[in-house]
């Protein structure tokens, strides 16, 4: 009779921890199913925030003309760097044909087109200005022949310097634009404003 009790016993215990362990696993199955429902909800109001913070595209379209502009500044003085050490060995005078560098800081970024971007597209906008200015700061004092030769020459290396890591920071900038931004955003068409559209 005692083993009969035990033998009970066993499978009894044995039965419940069967229950036990489907409990668990279905507890497991629950806990995973809102886990996916939670990070789901976290990407959906991820991807709204985003979507809501993007700027307008003529924005985000003068923000890159801006950081190409400032990049192929800068791409003109690492290409022709032999050609402007040549002149400056000659003391010649130099004639820097940049599109948008025109001898301050002062107007480099649109205050207007500052004003209306998302806070992330200002940094980059700015930071890119930084980068532009700190390659091309030194121009006026290069190009001019009234400035010592010698003092010229080690100018120029220093703004040399300056324009390759300008140009290679401004070239992140607009891949990180680019990576950031979805491409059905980057390549909408940007013929019309907003307010076109309405009626």
């Amino acid at each position: 009779m005692t083993s009969e009790v035990a033998v009970i016993t066993t499978i009894s215990i044995g039965v419940l921890n069967l229950l036990a362990l489907g409990f668990v696993a279905w507890q497991v199955c629950l806990t995973r199913k809102s886990v996916l429902l939670a990070q789901k909800g976290l990407t959906e109001t991820q991807q709204t925030k985003e979507i809501q913070n993007l700027p307008q595209v003529n924005c985000l379209l003068n923000v890159k003309v801006s950081l190409e502009g400032w990049m192929a500044d800068l791409q003109l003085i690492i290409d022709h760097k032999e050609k402007i050490r040549d002149l400056i060995k000659a003391n010649e005078g130099i004639e820097m044909k940049t599109s948008h560098w025109f001898g301050e800081a002062k107007g480099l970024v649109d205050k207007w087109l500052y004003d209306h971007l998302p806070k992330w597209l200002q940094i980059i906008l700015v930071t890119a200005a930084q980068y532009y200015y700190q390659g091309m700061c030194l121009a006026q004092d290069i190009c001019s022949p009234d400035k010592i030769q010698s003092s010229r020459l080690f100018l120029f290396d220093d703004m040399l310097d300056s324009a390759l890591t300008g140009f290679n920071a401004i070239k992140s900038m607009l891949a990180y634009i680019n990576d950031t931004l979805p491409k059905w955003y980057l390549e909408s068409p940007a013929s019309l404003q907003d307010e076109d559209f309405m009626k």
